[in-house]
Order: structure tokens, then sequence, then C-alpha cells
């Protein structure tokens, strides 16, 4: 819990700071303070689960941990530090990007049964969910990148430092400058993705009958980043969005309890709904609760 409460608030402060100007570098703000104190708890919380891990897999073969560190330039500190910053990118981002899901799913039943038969088509109503299955699953793959669209959680942390100059429709950015790609903006805009760019149609990620894709933009809808810069943990989280959305849909009818819609807003790094969603999970009857 140290290090969750620890990660939370490294996001936070760092997201107060870099939405400022940069004045902290002159003088120094509470949020600079905090963010230091957070940020040498998360490490030190980081390094405590790392060493845990180490001493319980003494005996196995080798480990990822001996492989990271089998590089002579690598040391245990720097390796720390790595695994760290890995862990702390996916405390909050992987469980924000699933409520919005799971909010876009109960405000759109006709996707939400869809999905149901294509999971039931798939696992069967008591099938076990595995990564080899979940391959075959294109819908929910396509609900997910709808919701990363719409919602794109970790969007703020996509920056870059220009290596030379730039001219942008006349204005020139200086090389050096950190620039930030705006994707909460970007991702539904009409001009890229057509009248219904603010609805929540998962369908147009499908591909059609021939088996051709649509043609989109790949560059306005950036989630996980782009290049060799993109989030280093994305399989990792696609995975676990896949699993828990098919359990939860498979066993429950999600229902939107909320009296009013809930909206984006930039809370630290992170697009957050601005309320709590409230969610109503209604059990389908012996799974087999199908729609005809």
């Amino acid at each position: 819990m140290d290090f969750i409460r620890s990660s939370k608030g490294v996001a936070d402060d760092f997201g107060r700071l870099t939405r400022t100007s940069p004045f902290y570098k002159y003088i120094k703000f509470p949020a600079y303070y905090s963010l230091k104190r957070n940020f040498l708890q998360n490490i030190a919380t980081g390094k405590n689960i790392i060493n845990k891990n180490l001493e319980l897999q003494q005996d196995q073969n080798k480990t990822f941990f001996e492989y990271l560190s089998a590089n002579e330039n690598v040391t245990d500190d720097t390796m720390t530090m790595y695994l760290t910053t890995l862990m702390t990118g996916g405390v909050d981002t992987t469980s924000t990007t699933s409520i919005w899901l799971l909010y876009e799913l109960a405000r759109n039943p006709r996707v939400q049964e869809k999905l149901y038969e294509e999971l039931v088509s798939v696992f069967g109503p008591d099938g076990e969910i595995s990564k080899t299955n979940i391959q075959r699953l294109p819908y929910i793959k396509a609900i997910l990148k709808e919701s990363g669209r719409m919602f794109p959680v970790a969007a703020a942390g996509i920056m870059r430092e220009l290596e030379k100059d730039v001219n942008v429709l006349g204005y020139n950015i200086p090389v050096g400058v950190t620039i930030m790609v705006h994707q909460h903006l970007m991702s539904v805009d009409e001009r890229y993705y057509g009248k219904d760019a603010k609805q929540f149609v998962p369908e147009r990620w499908l591909r059609d009958e021939g088996g051709k894709k649509k043609d989109l933009n790949a560059y306005a809808s950036l989630p996980f980043g782009h290049g060799v810069r993109m989030c280093l943990g994305r399989r990792l989280s696609e995975v676990m969005i896949y699993t828990l959305v098919s359990k939860i849909v498979l066993n429950f009818r999600l229902e939107y309890a909320g009296k009013t819609p809930v909206t984006k807003t930039l809370s630290g790094l992170l697009v957050k709904p601005d309320a709590p969603v409230l969610l109503k999970f209604v059990p389908r009857k012996n799974n087999q609760d199908r729609v005809n």
C-alpha cells in the first residue's frame, strides 16, 4: 500500500509541475517537495518489493532479474530504478482504463451483449479464459481501442524533446523544446473519425467482410504512446484488461447506476472520471441469459 500511495503521489505531483511554467527550477513549491518525498518513498518501497521477490526465486533457474543484471553496465541500483519505474507506471493506468471501458459497456447495452455473444462463442458460458483463446476475440480488442480513443488515460505523458527546429503552420518551435501531443482533442476530432467521433462505436476498428481495415489515421489515437518510447507494459496491461472484462461480462450484465454521465478530467498525469463511476452488476441467469 505504501508503494501504491507513493506511485499515485508521484503521478499527481509530477502532473501539477509539468502543467505550469517551470518556476520550480528557481523557487521550490510545495508540489516539488511532495514529489521528492513520494519519489524517494516509491524507490525505497519498490526496492523492498524487488528484493523480496529475489529471495523467493533464489532456488529457481535464471530469473528475469538475473537476465537484466547480466549486462555489466547495469548496476543493482539502476536495475531497481528501471523496475520500480515500470511497476509505478502500471499502478493507476490499467485500473483507470478498465473503469472507462466498463463505464461505456454499461451505457451501451448493444455493445455489451455483442461482446457477451463473442465470449460465449469462444469460451462457452463456463469456459476457462487463457492467453491463447483471448487472441480469438476481435470485438473485445476493438472495444479496448475505442475506449482508449475516447479516454486516453495516459495521453498527458506523450512528450518529446525536439532534436531540430520544426515549423508547424508558420509557427516555429526551436530545438530543445519539449512538446506534448494533445490526445484529448485529436482522438475525438471529426476530421479523423467522422460525425460519430464522440460516440462509442467499437465497430470502427473491425475489418470489413473482405478483411480490409478502415482507413483511419494511425497517429490520431495513441493511448499507449508510439515508437521506441511506447509503454513497456502495453501487452501485459491489455491481457489483464481482456481477462478482467471477459470474466465480468460472462457472469454479469452491467448497468450504469449514476444519475448523470461522468466526464473526463486531468488528475495529475492521468485522464480520470470527474466523479465516482457507479455500476450495477446484474447476475446472468446460469450464464445462459443470451440475446437471440
